[in-house]
């Protein structure tokens, strides 16, 4: 949500709500306006937004309690047992469940692909190649010219490499199958 120039809160359409158009309207018309007067959004406001949002959802994550995966028990705590629990086999199993006698093992209440899903959300609304690639074709056919100028691409550029750095940080989005067998620095998917 970011404060329209009207002064009304308003959600960002990004690319993703103007893959299919109204007819007569081209790709990407009204991706940085406001919903309430339909103004453009102010660059500075929208990279504040993002920054916001993309803060909001890693903080969530991280201050999200732990939960039991024993489903008769699914105790949410903040904290850890220092008790180390044994299981069938008679191997120990960290952290277990804060509740006496009980055989779960704690586990995040925030799964990691759900962060990286929300960040990817963010990142596919202001990605104008992706946004393009997923068009239906005859759509693709009947506009051919870009709602979007050159200044508006250039901000959705920036703000789309504002999600990436995000995203390049995360170990969730490498896949390393060279750093396992050699050592060497791992491949990121972006």
């Amino acid at each position: 949500m970011v404060t329209g120039p009207c002064g009304t809160p308003s959600e960002v359409k990004g690319l993703v709500k103007t893959l299919a158009p109204n007819p007569g309207e081209a790709f990407g018309q009204g991706a940085l306006a406001c919903s309430a007067c339909t103004k453009p959004h102010s660059p500075v406001r929208l990279q504040n937004a993002l920054t916001l949002a993309m803060r909001r959802e890693v903080t969530k994550y991280y201050s999200a309690p732990l939960q039991c995966d024993e489903p008769s028990c699914r105790d949410m705590s903040h904290s850890l047992s220092t008790h180390i629990a044994r299981d069938e086999a008679g191997m120990p199993h960290f952290p277990t469940c804060t509740v006496p006698r009980c055989k779960g093992k704690m586990c995040k209440s925030v799964r990691d692909d759900a962060l990286h899903s929300q960040l990817l959300y963010l990142k596919c609304l202001f990605d104008v190649q992706w946004a393009k690639s997923k068009q239906p074709k005859e759509l693709k056919e009947a506009t051919k010219a870009s709602g979007l100028s050159e200044q508006q691409e250039g901000l959705m550029g920036v703000l789309n490499e504002q999600v990436g750095s995000v995203l390049r940080t995360s170990a969730y989005n490498t896949i390393s199958f060279r750093s396992l067998l050699t050592g060497e620095a791992p491949i990121s998917a972006f």
